[in-house]
């Protein structure tokens, strides 16, 4: 494959290469890096709750605004996902040439007041407009929020930052699910809303004020590539290498059961299992957020130990993720009792945790110094789409479809299929291995 043409103009930031023993920082660098890590968890926490929210209050504010469940699936999917997706490519591109804690205080700031202002909807397409808002802001985060902790930890050390930067995403679930069922039982999904989106905005100063923008390629272990390449160069060498492009499949496909399974828990529960909402969100929190956190964690520090043998590890642990995630989430779906099967849930939450770190880490990996943020976007864009989009807007039009033959069941039929689609990520992340450790190397080269 051709090598990708830089643009015009200054093509590097940084000066020389750094020497072998750059990864060596002082306490003071070491602690703010923590100290990032630490913002950047608060951060997706909150993305999380604010993402995940309006599943949780699905049910009453269907009831409210009168709208079937194929029109709540693309409110909870494509209504976010798309236009998440969308803006996430553009904004990835002002993080990897711009200071990502602009972009990031920004975006953190917008979605909060797009969260906040949902709660005066008065109709379903005012609330989906809000929704596409919520999104365009969020899309800020996961791109440059991954390029910075990448630029604070060496790659024998980035799969752990890696998880412990994602588990803010259950522990925002769970938050989401326990906090917003009580707020959502007691106060109503209005004032639920409201609440939730108001504390980013302190959290968008914190960001702009004290985070430092770290050096793009300052801890990489010898000479790297800060070349700055332009869109197409990029997208040419990210769409050349085979192990990326398996990666983006089945990280979509992965998504799309996982997001279906969120996205209509807490209806699954108040329909199948006559749950009150509150009830239902707190059963549902701690699963999701304890199976996700200790999935997370411990995939995370698993991944790492395994990786420094073979660096394979990065596509195979997603693979045996969706693989052993897979007889959970069957078994939750048709246990007869939620007392029984809430612990399957949480152990499919654990599982499915496990996919995150790795495949994050594999792709900051992959990509060159200065188109890290971009290829976050991209596997990201696959997966919205692809996967948080079309996974409840399936499961959305094939209860509908199944419900005039097997009523409220037709819900949980419609989540076994769904989650089928797993087979079928772990098949695209076995054979992105192959070529992985090959592909890694291009990394650095000039």
């Amino acid at each position: 494959m051709a090598r990708p043409t830089p643009v015009a103009g200054p093509v590097s930031t940084a000066g020389p290469p750094d020497p072998p023993g750059h990864t060596d920082v002082g306490s003071r660098a070491i602690w703010h890096a923590r100290y990032t890590l630490v913002l950047l968890f608060l951060v997706g926490a909150t993305h999380a709750v604010d993402r995940r929210i309006l599943s949780v209050l699905l049910e009453p504010i269907r009831l409210e605004l009168g709208a079937s469940d194929a029109a709540m699936g693309v409110l909870t999917g494509f209504a976010f996902a798309l236009f998440y997706a969308l803006a996430t490519l553009p904004i990835a591109r002002l993080a990897d040439v711009h200071p990502r804690r602009t972009v990031m205080s920004i975006g953190i700031a917008f979605w909060s007041f797009m969260t906040a202002i949902s709660a005066f909807a008065g109709s379903f397409w005012q609330l989906a407009l809000a929704r596409v808002g919520v999104g365009v802001g969020e899309a800020s985060y996961l791109p440059a929020g991954m390029s910075v902790v990448s630029d604070h930890f060496p790659s024998r050390r980035r799969t752990l930052a890696m998880a412990l930067f994602t588990v803010s995403f259950p522990v925002g679930a769970m938050t989401s699910l326990a906090l917003g069922g009580w707020l959502g039982g007691t106060f109503g999904w209005r004032a639920t809303l409201l609440c939730v989106g108001t504390p980013g905005l302190l959290l968008a100063l914190l960001v702009r004020t004290t985070l430092r923008e770290p050096e793009r390629g300052a801890v990489e272990s010898g000479a790297a590539d800060r070349t700055l390449y332009g869109v197409r160069a990029t997208a040419a060498y990210l769409g050349g290498l085979r192990s990326f492009r398996h990666l983006w499949v089945g990280s979509a496909l992965a998504m799309l059961g996982n997001s279906a399974l969120l996205a209509w828990g807490t209806a699954f529960l108040m329909r199948v299992h006559e749950m009150p909402l509150a009830r239902a969100g707190a059963m549902l929190g701690p699963a999701v957020g304890l199976g996700g956190i200790v999935g997370a964690l411990a995939g995370g520090a698993l991944t790492q130990r395994l990786a420094r043998r073979d660096e394979r590890w990065l596509m195979w642990m997603p693979a045996l993720s969706q693989l052993v995630g897979l007889p959970f989430v069957l078994l939750y779906l048709t246990l007869p009792s939620p007392v029984a099967a809430m612990p399957m849930f949480a152990l499919a939450s654990l599982c499915h945790a496990g996919f995150l770190a790795p495949t994050m880490a594999a792709v900051q990996g992959l990509a060159k110094v200065r188109m890290r943020a971009l290829a976050a976007a991209v596997v990201s864009f696959g997966v919205n789409v692809f996967g948080a989009g079309l996974g409840p807007v399936v499961v959305g039009a094939l209860s509908d479809g199944l419900r005039p033959r097997l009523g409220v069941e037709g819900l949980r039929a419609a989540l076994v299929l769904t989650a089928l689609f797993g087979i079928w990520a772990a098949w695209h992340f076995i054979a992105g291995a192959r070529p992985l450790r090959e592909e890694l190397a291009r990394a650095t080269e000039a």
